[in-house]
């Protein structure tokens, strides 16, 4: 399932933070697995943040700097961590935002699945 929004923040201890454009992609759980972000100027390209991708790379810093990577001053860990606490607050207001949206799909999956499977 796929949904748009627009003027999308994160709320973090309370406070709203950005305007965020652009596309969520949910599995067929209901959970949010892709957000594509829409650059804010022209010309620009949207910043896509894929879990599927992210947890392997979350995988491989922790083995490249161990345990405590996130604490590491490298720009691939500090990128890292923007990308993903970034994804985590976006799902997280996402999947409130369409909450209705995401319980008739889910709904709907599970139908199909048993009328599939008879």
């Amino acid at each position: 399932m796929l949904r748009k929004f627009e003027e999308l923040g994160v709320n973090i201890d309370g406070v709203g933070y950005g305007f965020f454009f652009g596309e969520a992609e949910f599995d067929r759980a209901g959970e949010v697995v892709r957000i594509t972000i829409d650059p804010p100027e022209a010309g620009n390209p949207p910043l896509v943040l894929d879990i599927a991708k992210l947890v392997p790379e979350r995988v491989a810093l922790r083995r490249k700097y161990g345990s405590s990577f996130l604490d590491i001053c490298g720009s691939d860990a500090r990128s890292h961590a923007r990308r993903y606490e970034l994804f985590m607050a976006l799902s997280d207001t996402i999947e409130k935002a369409y909450a209705d949206d995401i319980r008739d799909y889910v709904a709907d999956v599970r139908d199909t699945s048993r009328f599939d499977a008879a």
